[in-house]
């Protein structure tokens, strides 16, 4: 599939973007479901936790066999390192069981407490960059490369285009397009004669006229 556009091309917030760098859990009918988690955390399991002293303790375990879209197994650090390099200070402690779970002690019973923590490649990040350095990490987060639990894997990106394939790693049945581009033209008339001589197959919203 072909796409064409005239916004300027950032990984993370084109429609490519929002196919590959999905998280811990995806929506279906309004209500998030386990992507790469065992179970959600719910009122009525015991990953949610009622402390006698007005906190609240939430466990979030990744599933056996978890993996990115590059192979890479998905860890508790993955789900970590988001909360350490950006802390919510109603979290009182952090605690990693072992390898695949992960324990969030809440200060108060808040419904972001059973909300997916943010998750990150951070084996590849802390390859990638100084994760101290926040404009690096934005600059990361932002247009880079990298792998992610959506049905796409981003293969190649730039100023011009962006091409992703089925991840073969997604947790879910397999995406239904085997390929997507996405290419950036100078203005509509340039994406218009390019939709006519048959060179991509359709437009995002807007591309052509308001």
């Amino acid at each position: 599939l072909r796409i064409g556009t005239t916004a300027p091309l950032r990984v993370a917030y084109s429609a490519i973007g929002a196919a590959s760098y999905w998280g811990l859990t995806y929506e279906h009918e309004g209500r998030a479901q386990p992507l790469v988690l065992e179970r959600m955390p719910r009122v009525e399991n015991d990953a949610m936790r009622f402390l006698s002293d007005g906190t609240l303790a939430v466990t979030w375990r990744i599933r056996e066999g978890a993996r990115w879209s590059d192979g890479t197994p998905i860890t508790a650090a993955d789900i970590v390192l988001p909360l350490e390099l950006r802390p919510d200070p109603r979290i009182e402690s952090i605690e990693i069981v072992d390898p695949r779970t992960v324990v969030l002690r809440w200060s108060d019973r808040v419904v972001d407490a059973i909300r997916a923590p943010l998750l990150w490649p951070s084996q590849h990040l802390e390859a990638s960059i100084d994760k101290d350095d926040e404009a690096a990490l934005q600059d990361y987060l932002t247009n880079a490369v990298r792998p992610g639990t959506g049905p796409y894997q981003i293969e190649s990106a730039d100023e011009s285009r962006i091409v992703a394939t089925r991840n073969p790693h997604f947790a879910l049945a397999p995406a239904a397009i085997a390929r997507v581009e996405l290419s950036r033209f100078e203005d509509s008339a340039a994406l218009s004669d390019a939709l006519r001589r048959g060179e991509i197959d359709l437009t995002t919203p807007n591309a052509l006229s308001p």
